[in-house]
């Protein structure tokens, strides 16, 4: 602002700038109990500071019955699908008008359902359930997730039963997978181990014999199920284990060798 002043001592006022009050939007939210309903069944909708003045006006969304309602509720309202819904109140007070908007979602009964992409122990989950809220993730080793798409890394190599249990607000979903890791990341003998250790006979009978590159430092041998059935220390190139008195079957073999080489090999018994 700039003022003047006159010869005969008036006071003139240049640029002068009149601004309206901004017109603040009053505290009306909208509430929706439960937020995560299931189809059919009811969600009771109303403002969480009810108002009364001005006119209200309401449309709760596709699907919903009823479809619209004006006032300022509360509404009992039900869904005939599921999905992403939108709550739209318009309310005109004062000559201005406000909408508020509510997103909630409607849930069908929970379907679970889960893909799996193994590599050596490292195996990727992938959540394809339907209708999903809630995850848990049982890896039958004695730990659990409730990550969506979980990254899980076993201790051996072994059959694990993994389950997996989804739930919304309408229901639970239950649904189990073997997880097979004795044919991955476990070499055969005369494969891409042979340079490191050499296995002979395979299936073996009586015996099967083991000749290293370097000094066999540890033989550990497991049934399929984690099991320990036999454990030397060779301290030699080769050596000869025999295996008639155990019963016939696969079996996998942990061994080290000098300089700290370590590796697993599947090894067949027969009698």
């Amino acid at each position: 602002m700039e003022t003047t002043k006159g010869m005969n001592h008036d006071l003139f006022i240049d640029d002068f700038v009149v601004k309206e009050r901004e017109h603040t939007l009053p505290n009306y939210n909208i509430d929706a109990a439960p937020d995560d309903p299931c189809v059919l069944t009811a969600t009771i909708v109303k403002e969480d500071n009810p108002s009364t003045s001005g006119e209200h006006y309401w449309d709760f969304g596709l699907g919903a019955v009823p479809k619209t309602a004006t006032g300022a509720g509360p509404f009992t309202v039900r869904y005939t699908n599921g999905g992403n819904k939108k709550i739209v109140e318009k309310v005109t007070d004062a000559d201005k008008t406000y909408y508020i908007i509510k997103d909630i979602k409607v849930f069908l009964q929970p379907i679970a359902s889960f893909a799996t992409s193994i590599q050596g122990k490292t195996v990727q989950f992938t959540n394809n359930s339907f209708a999903t809220k809630n995850v848990f993730w049982d890896f039958g080793d004695g730990t659990n997730s409730s990550e969506e798409n979980p990254i899980h890394v076993f201790p051996h190599f072994l059959k694990y039963t993994v389950r997996l249990v989804v739930s919304n607000s309408c229901n639970s979903s239950t649904t189990s997978k073997v997880v097979d890791l004795t044919t991955v990341g476990v070499h055969e003998p005369g494969g891409p181990t042979e340079s490191l250790l050499n296995v002979y006979p395979q299936p073996g009978d009586d015996e099967v014999n083991f000749v290293g590159i370097q000094k066999i430092e540890s033989l550990i041998l497991k049934n399929l199920q984690g099991q320990q059935v036999m454990q030397v220390y060779p301290q030699s190139i080769s050596y000869k284990m025999h295996v008639n008195h155990f019963p016939a079957g696969i079996y996998l073999l942990d061994y080290q060798l000098k300089g700290g080489l370590k590796q697993q090999v599947k090894i067949s018994i027969v009698h």
